[in-house]
């Protein structure tokens, strides 16, 4: 009886974190198409989260969202497609490559770019964690 409500608590613990996530997530991303720098920059410190990580996000907690339900299959979709938002970005910064993906979703907006070496390209740390939560998905 213990077992079960340990894991009852735990996958209660893993759908309220992936909804705060995918929450989060998506408030950011929209908020790249709507203009509003605000909500991509949460602790109004001038460095806004770049849209391509706002996806990375949305897509790591639908993965997990998908994983208490038991969608593996779907769950490593999401976290594949993380994995390569992060390892593309990681890509760039290694090798100083340009592939041309970092703007596709600014939306146009020249706001939001303190701190990042290119527009719309989130940094190496972010990358890279990007590439552990997709596999560890």
């Amino acid at each position: 009886m213990q077992r079960s409500s340990a894991t009852g608590r735990a996958r209660q613990l893993a759908v309220a974190f992936g909804l705060y996530a995918f929450i989060g997530g998506l408030l950011s991303f929209t908020a790249w198409a709507v203009n509003l720098p605000r909500l991509t920059d949460w602790d109004n410190s001038g460095i806004s989260i770049q849209p391509n990580a706002a996806l990375a996000v949305v897509l790591a907690a639908t993965g997990l969202l998908l994983l208490t339900v038991g969608l593996r299959w779907l769950a490593g979709v999401c976290g594949l497609i993380a994995f390569l938002i992060g390892g593309s970005t990681l890509f760039q910064h290694v090798t100083g490559i340009d592939l041309g993906i970092d703007t596709r979703f600014l939306f146009d907006r020249t706001w939001g770019g303190g701190g990042t070496v290119s527009p719309g390209r989130m940094g190496p740390p972010g990358a890279l964690s990007w590439v552990f939560v997709g596999t560890a998905t």
